[in-house]
């Protein structure tokens, strides 16, 4: 996954668990914020998030006859990727332990709301 979607998607999540926190009422949406952030802890841990280091363009220049010159470039994305081995799976240990912190907070916190009353 790219660094900018993985921020995106952590920015969604995050609002989700804001807004599920900030309204009692609304506490599944705390609930699904909490577990995406799960999801994307999981990203982490795989060593799947990658960003984009560089570029490599590659012009050819061909010449016939009928035509002076032609040119033709090829843009190729190099991506590095964000987590080493140690450090990234621990921050995305970190991440998960604190979304199931989370998530099991709130589904303790139920009981005084509407979803804890059915």
């Amino acid at each position: 996954m790219i660094l900018t979607l993985f921020l995106v998607f952590v920015a969604i999540s995050l609002i989700l668990i804001i807004i599920g926190l900030a309204k009692p009422s609304e506490s599944a949406q705390a609930i699904f914020g909490f577990f995406f952030l799960f999801l994307l802890s999981l990203v982490i841990i795989n060593g799947n998030l990658e960003y984009k280091s560089g570029e490599t363009t590659t012009t050819n220049y061909y010449y016939n006859t009928t035509q002076l010159n032609q040119t033709i470039e090829t843009t190729s994305y190099q991506y590095g990727s964000f987590v080493d081995e140690t450090a990234g799976k621990g921050y995305g240990y970190w991440l998960a332990l604190a979304s199931a912190i989370g998530m099991a907070g709130v589904f303790f916190s139920l009981k005084n709301t509407k979803w804890g009353e059915e």
